[in-house]
């Protein structure tokens, strides 16, 4: 299981004002088939590769990019329902899945060509009103020492925990305040440890896809996520559900957003300085 601890708002100096969207026009990722992009939901970048997750799928619930090859995995051993909403990867390099459906969090191994096996998994129930109206966890990003945030629909809020391998979950402080209406994605800036927050939300609702960057500060024995930066996506009617973040290379980074239902804008891409 996982143990939720406490929460903690933010305050006015981590709410900078939102500014339009600075960066360089996102551009298709393109693939000669069309079974990887339906569904697309979760996305996280490691040394490994670019891993894609995607919900309600029967088949090829996992990818992976790497060197410009594509690999498909079929996810085994798990629950029946599965709603993979997001991945992320560990500092030791394990595949962490997070499945809306249990609500939980399954440990993912590569066991064989194709296929991907749930070695472990621990129930998110302690998050207040999971999948409360449909509304549950969609964003999950490792943090050092096995600790872990999930991001929620209900609220946008951000919630903290900590994995152990063989014990119940370890507390950790929790939920952190964000200026979206629904967290749908999260990811961690590799050399720096800042998060990123993309917030979906209703298509018809303009504060719809905002992207934050800010710091996790600790606090006692409470984390909270201070925002120093907020952009708004041009277009806040798509339904981007996932966000990958490469390490700098060059004095660039590459970021991959995830489109559920966005076909042909299912899988893109843009690059941005590592100082911006």
């Amino acid at each position: 299981m996982l143990l939720l601890l406490a929460t903690l708002a933010s305050a006015a100096p981590c709410d900078p004002s939102p500014v339009e969207w600075p960066f360089e026009k996102a551009r298709r990722v393109r693939r000669g088939d069309r079974d990887w992009r339906n569904d697309l939901s979760g996305a996280v970048w490691s040394p490994d590769g670019l891993w894609l997750v995607r919900d309600k799928s029967a088949t090829h619930e996992l990818w992976r990019i790497k060197d410009g090859d594509w690999e498909a995995f079929s996810i085994e051993g798990g629950p029946d329902n599965l709603d993979l909403e997001g991945i992320t990867v560990d500092s030791q390099g394990r595949l962490i899945a997070l499945n809306e459906a249990g609500p939980s969090v399954l440990l993912l191994e590569i066991t064989a060509p194709g296929v991907a096996t749930v070695a472990s998994e621990w129930g998110l129930a302690q998050i207040p009103h999971a999948s409360r109206d449909g509304l549950g966890p969609e964003g999950i990003a490792a943090l050092p020492h096995n600790k872990f945030m999930v991001g929620h629909q209900d609220g946008g809020h951000l919630f903290g925990f900590m994995l152990a391998d063989a014990a119940p979950m370890a507390p950790l402080l929790s939920i952190s305040y964000t200026a979206g209406i629904d967290t749908s994605a999260l990811e961690v800036e590799p050399e720096t440890g800042r998060l990123w927050v993309w917030h979906g939300g209703p298509e018809d609702d303009p504060r719809s896809n905002w992207l934050e960057i800010g710091e996790l500060q600790n606090e006692g024995r409470w984390v909270r996520f201070c925002a120093e930066e907020r952009y708004v996506w041009p277009k806040y009617k798509e339904n981007i559900e996932g966000l990958a973040v490469s390490s700098c290379e060059d004095g660039e980074r590459q970021v991959w957003l995830t489109t559920d239902g966005g076909k042909r804008k299912a899988l893109r891409t843009f690059t941005m300085g590592c100082g911006e």
